[in-house]
């Protein structure tokens, strides 16, 4: 435990971490200032879904019945869409991918460029700290197309499904140096990520880092978090 600083003394004390970018990947906003202006505004990004966009996202008819049944969701713009000759990924490896991990790619691309670098001119080692939920896509999308898995084979299925492998995978498509931890603590993810960031931006094990959050496709954020290397 260290002394209390008095409320009269300036407080000098600092451990040279800083936030410079960030990127957001949210329903109604794309980026940060799209996100600051629905606050500002007060809008809410809810849309009410007709019975065919329903049942085309596989609600099941006798749902869509029930009295008690809201139909409405949270959207996320283009989240189908993925730039593949930029990430050097085939577009057959591109479907395979939870979208979670495609959109984790490109928010990592966007938070560093928020910070004035890209992944190649960071010059530092860049630790990647993650926080992802629990996604169905494989469950639902790969797992029952028969031919996909006789192609690729399930261990590659899952390297490109499975939540644990999303941190490692961001930083070797990244060519990033310093550590990719995937964070599970349940709703509390995302503050862990930061927290494993900082700490290892204090111990010295990365210069700069990545601290991601996802879930389900509805909620992503990044945040690129800059310390001065330990002596």
């Amino acid at each position: 435990m260290t002394d209390p600083v008095s409320q009269d003394e300036p407080n000098t004390q600092t451990d040279g971490i800083a936030i410079i970018g960030m990127a957001v990947r949210l329903p109604g906003a794309d980026t940060i200032n799209d996100f600051w202006e629905m606050l500002v505004e007060g809008d809410v990004a809810l849309q009410t879904q007709s019975r065919d966009q329903l049942l085309s996202r596989g609600v099941r008819p006798q749902d869509l019945k029930d009295p008690r049944y809201v139909p409405v969701s949270s959207i996320i713009d283009q989240a189908e869409g993925f730039d593949t000759e930029y990430f050097r990924i085939s577009k057959a490896e591109a479907r395979l991918m939870d979208p979670q991990h495609r959109l984790a790619l490109e928010c990592s691309v966007n938070a560093l460029e928020d910070a004035a670098y890209t992944p190649d001119q960071v010059g530092a080692d860049v630790g990647v700290f993650m926080s992802v939920g629990k996604n169905a896509y494989f469950e639902q999308n790969i797992r029952p197309n028969n031919s996909i898995l006789e192609d690729v084979g399930i261990p590659r299925a899952l390297l490109y499904n499975d939540r644990t492998y999303a941190a490692t995978y961001i930083s070797y498509r990244l060519g990033l140096s310093g550590p990719a931890l995937h964070v599970d603590s349940a709703c509390s993810g995302s503050a862990a990520a930061i927290h494993m960031a900082c700490q290892s931006l204090r111990t010295g094990e990365c210069q700069m880092a990545l601290a991601l959050a996802e879930r389900e496709c509805f909620c992503r954020t990044v945040l690129v978090i800059w310390g001065e290397k330990s002596a």
